[in-house]
């Protein structure tokens, strides 16, 4: 399990950035937009591995620059 915290972080921004509402960050990353309302409030506090690989696919990210692995750890 990893923080949701910099994929919070990552939608804030971009949402401040472009002015988009949930539901335009949602569709333009195709994710779900209760998804991405419990990512925001904080609902969604924890991802597993493969939940934050796939949601740094859908946002463009490196899961290691997102979340450095540790020793033995891979996404």
């Amino acid at each position: 399990m990893v923080s949701a915290d910099p994929i919070r972080m990552f939608l804030y921004r971009w949402m401040i950035e472009t002015g988009d509402p949930v539901e335009v960050v949602a569709k333009g990353f195709a994710l779900g937009r209760d998804q991405v309302v419990d990512l925001l409030s904080g609902e969604l506090r924890y991802l597993t591995y493969s939940e934050a690989a796939r949601l740094c696919g859908r946002l463009q990210l490196e899961p290691g620059e997102v979340w450095p692995p540790k020793s033995g750890e891979s996404y």
